[in-house]
């Protein structure tokens, strides 16, 4: 998607799909740019200016929110936003594209999104570690406690769940889904995918993981059950 070109829905979802920073936000016009500035941690834009903005939408009537363009067309966006200021955006806006996400849900009467309950669950759990702790064994706790509570083997929704967590460092869930397919579409598994791939490439999950066997291999050995959470889990977020 070109700076200045014809703005186009499917071109804006492929660029965000595959956007890891604030490269391409002048390529979004209106509330993509918003959701784009918030997803990626502010883009250099004015904290106030956001924190004025997003009040701003807040306010309006449920007629208004809807026809500056937060509907159920625009909310597939909006959980894009959210899987990335997880990953990219240091969670220094998740709060507030959550809530957005929410009055969208609200507004259109249908029932809460599982997805959007899933992210808000890692942003509450992760987020005092990711903003003020920084502690890298708090951080593979919180991941294991996560995982503990999806399985890969729930049809689509547990698989695509499993590889949030791996893009967050679990070796074990990547284990358990690295050879599934991917998904092909302009939605948020897509973006999944294409963010497992980033991840798991430039943090070399494929070497780490054969590590992780054999430490655990070892271990069991000489100690029976012991299972190391640092060989286990990578401080993504800590090290994005």
């Amino acid at each position: 998607m070109e700076i200045g070109s014809l703005f186009k829905l499917t071109d804006a979802y492929r660029d965000f799909i595959k956007s890891r920073d604030c490269s391409s936000v002048n390529s979004y016009p209106s509330i993509y740019r918003f959701v784009f500035e918030l997803a990626f941690g502010g883009c250099d834009s004015n904290v106030e200016t956001l924190n004025h903005e997003y009040q701003k939408i807040m306010s309006l009537s449920p007629k208004g929110f809807e026809l500056l363009g937060f509907d159920l067309i625009t909310y597939p966006f909006l959980l894009i936003g959210i899987h990335k200021s997880i990953i990219y955006g240091k969670m220094l806006y998740t709060d507030k594209l959550i809530s957005i996400a929410k009055r969208v849900i609200n507004n259109s009467g249908t029932e809460n999104d599982v997805w959007l309950d899933f992210y808000e669950k890692i942003y509450t759990n992760l987020r005092n570690v990711i903003n003020n702790t920084k502690d890298k064994e708090l951080y593979a706790k919180t991941i294991a406690s996560l995982s503990e509570q999806v399985s890969c083997e729930e049809g689509i929704e547990g698989k695509y769940k499993c590889k949030i967590l791996a893009i967050l460092g679990d070796l074990q869930k990547y284990d358990e889904i690295r050879y599934e397919k991917v998904n092909k579409g302009l939605n948020l598994r897509n973006a999944i995918d294409s963010d497992l791939k980033y991840i798991s490439s430039i943090f070399d999950y494929n070497e780490k993981l054969k590590l992780f066997k054999n430490n655990l291999t070892k271990n069991k050995n000489e100690f029976g059950s012991l299972l190391d959470l640092e060989d286990r889990i990578i401080p993504i977020l800590l090290l994005l």
